[in-house]
């Protein structure tokens, strides 16, 4: 059986929340059940993927109610929108579905989910408790740690490709050349080709070795206590060897 992990904590005083669910019965219901708690939640609603991609564009919510079955998807594809949204990816997500399994709970939690409810057990009680868990978990140091990591390895990933490019770009215009050569001087493109494999293999090396990076300064701090000795470089597999 699927186990909540609970978040203990008062509620915040006010949260923008946002419910997708293609049920105006089930949307209205989620909305009563905001309104019952003690902070002041104000509400929208969408239906769809194709609404929710658009109004996380637009505004930024605290918590996010997702149904699992929906008219163009699953909750499990709009967990992955709001994860891929600059504007969203920090808010908290609740799944709502019709359906008590613990596979689909599990893949929520996988996805980055705060709680699950199946709508059979949506009582006050329940919905409080996933709440305050949800709304209290996205505002945990912890949580607030991996969302400055995940920023830092999109940038770093973002500056890697713009320094990979050209050498792959490089790369293939000698390959290239290599298959068209017909005026014999295959041997110095080939030299080329080898000369770029050793600088973009420095190059991967080099991003292995950095120090001093903000993700590998937060995995260092982590580590810190069982650190290990660096291995030596590891010998280049494009180098001629004697």
């Amino acid at each position: 059986m699927f186990q909540y992990k609970t978040v203990t904590g008062p509620l915040p005083d006010q949260a923008r929340v946002l419910v997708l669910d293609d049920e105006r019965f089930d949307r209205h219901r989620l909305g009563r059940l905001c309104a019952g708690l003690k902070p002041h939640f104000d509400v929208s609603n969408v239906a769809s993927l194709a609404e929710l991609a658009t109004i996380l564009e637009a505004d930024t919510f605290d918590l996010i109610f997702v149904d699992y079955g929906l008219p163009d998807g699953t909750g499990l594809d709009a967990l992955e929108l709001i994860r891929l949204s600059p504007r969203n990816c920090t808010a908290a997500t609740i799944l709502i579905t019709g359906m008590g399994r613990d596979d689909i709970a599990i893949a929520a939690m996988d996805a980055g989910c705060s709680d699950y409810i199946p709508k059979e057990t949506l009582t006050k009680t329940a919905f409080k408790r996933a709440v305050t868990n949800a709304l209290n978990h996205s505002t945990s140091p912890a949580r607030s740690v991996g969302v400055e990591t995940t920023g830092a390895l999109h940038n770093f990933a973002r500056a890697c490709a713009m320094d990979l490019k050209p050498m792959v770009s490089r790369m293939l215009r000698q390959i290239r050349d290599l298959r068209h050569d017909d005026t014999g001087k295959s041997g110095r493109t080939a030299e080329e080709l080898e000369n770029s494999c050793n600088l973009m293999w420095d190059y991967l090396v080099a991003l292995q070795e950095m120090e001093g990076h903000p993700v590998i300064r937060a995995a260092e701090s982590k580590t810190a206590a069982s650190a290990v000795p660096k291995p030596s470089r590891p010998p280049s597999p494009f180098r001629r060897t004697s």
